[in-house]
């Protein structure tokens, strides 16, 4: 409360998901301006190819339903190709280009042509080749590049050794769900998942998805990324809790946020940049 009078400033820590995707269609540029104007100091493009190659910000090859109302017109009974991804070697060779070409090193160029500097992007992929390719092939780039964790629950997640193995690789940032980095200690207080000190003994840092996509979390069963720590959640106010032991005990650096201002208030009240 002793914050709410601000002031209140952009703040890298808080990076808005797909946009403002709690209330704007996600991807678009209503939702990127919202998201900026509630002090995301990032916000994420996800990146596909159109038909003749070009790129644009959606989450995926078919997910026009998110950002049209595809559904409710004779559109929705085409059938679609799915896109096949690019194959590396080990080293980040590329082995077999995309169908729709090599999309790693045509987003990177696309930065580059905008003369956008390397220090105001983190690539991010669920593909572990991905990274490597970046690492390898556009190290300015790759030092910031993010490799996701797809887990849908906590034995999914990977383990000690793997985690140092990806450190080996060369990968600095790894992006878990949020419930992959908490869990409730005997009293039942959130506390830092045994993943999440793996993740910081294995010298990797963190960013994590995505807060306010749950609704309403008074009414108790609120999914997917509260799936270790739900029955600790009681009221609204408890998202701060959560970001509290993101923020200072699992030592997260950002958080991807549907509604960034709740993520902003946070981060200014704590003094994070």
């Amino acid at each position: 409360m002793s914050c709410s009078d601000g002031p209140f400033t952009k703040t890298a820590f808080s990076i808005g998901h797909r946009g403002a995707a709690l209330q704007f269609p996600e991807h678009t540029r209503e939702a990127y301006e919202a998201g900026a104007r509630m002090g995301a100091g990032i916000v994420e493009c996800d990146v596909t190819f159109t038909k003749d190659k070009e790129l644009v910000c959606r989450h995926s090859q078919a997910d026009l339903h998110t950002t049209t109302n595809i559904l409710v017109t004779p559109l929705a009974s085409k059938c679609t190709r799915p896109f096949t991804p690019a194959v590396f070697g080990p080293t980040g060779d590329l082995m077999t280009p995309a169908d729709a070409e090599a999309y790693a090193q045509k987003m990177i160029d696309e930065y580059k042509a905008a003369r956008v500097s390397p220090k105001q992007v983190w690539p991010q992929s669920f593909d572990q080749r991905d990274i490597l390719y970046w690492i390898s092939h556009e190290p300015a780039f790759g030092k910031q590049a993010v490799y996701l964790d797809d887990a849908n629950v906590p034995s999914e997640l990977p383990g000690f050794a793997e985690l140092v193995g990806y450190k080996q690789m060369g990968i600095s940032i790894v992006g878990p769900p949020t419930f992959a980095l908490l869990d409730l200690d005997a009293t039942s207080n959130i506390v830092p998942s045994q993943y999440a000190r793996n993740v910081k003994a294995a010298g990797l840092e963190i960013i994590t998805w995505t807060l306010e996509r749950s609704g309403i979390l008074a009414d108790g069963n609120n999914g997917f990324y509260y799936q270790t720590v739900d029955s600790a959640i009681r009221r609204e106010g408890d998202v701060m809790k959560v970001l509290d032991v993101l923020a200072r005990d699992v030592g997260i650096i950002g958080i991807f946020s549907d509604w960034a201002a709740t993520v902003t208030y946070y981060a200014d009240c704590m003094g994070l940049k």
